[in-house]
């Protein structure tokens, strides 16, 4: 397996037709989660059972980085619900070339300042529907 610096990664959103690229990450969590459905029965002898499917999927990401003027914009008018967007189409696209595609519901930003004419943020996003990875 060809190795990757881990901490790059790039958020696009669908405009028209194309994704683009509204933030370069430079530190990120990505949290893939799976809730079970406990079936436990006094029949299990004490031992926890679930379902071989789970009940729940998400992806939550919890990212920072550099955003331009216009995704500053954007993430602030969603955050603020000053947009008729509340679920961003995104593509999280990793340096290993890997994608994450779907709905992700903007849920805090944090702007923390700017560096050579960008602006430092944080932001945590929650995946709103199915996810697909390519």
């Amino acid at each position: 397996m060809a190795a990757y610096s881990g901490r790059d990664l790039t958020i696009a959103t669908m405009t028209g037709t194309v994704y683009t690229v509204i933030a370069d990450v430079t530190s990120k969590s990505v949290e893939f989660n799976n809730s079970g459905i406990d079936i436990t029965t006094d029949d299990d002898d004490g031992w926890q059972n679930f379902l071989a499917e789970p009940g729940l999927r998400s992806v939550n990401l919890s990212v920072s980085g550099v955003a331009d003027s216009a995704a500053e914009e954007l993430l602030t008018a969603i955050s603020l619900g000053t947009s008729s967007v509340s679920l961003l189409d995104c593509q999280i696209t990793f340096n290993s070339g890997s994608t994450l595609t779907g709905n992700f519901m903007l849920e805090n930003l944090n702007h923390t300042g700017e560096k050579d004419g960008g602006t430092l943020f944080e932001a945590s996003l929650k995946s709103a529907g199915a996810i697909t990875k390519a």
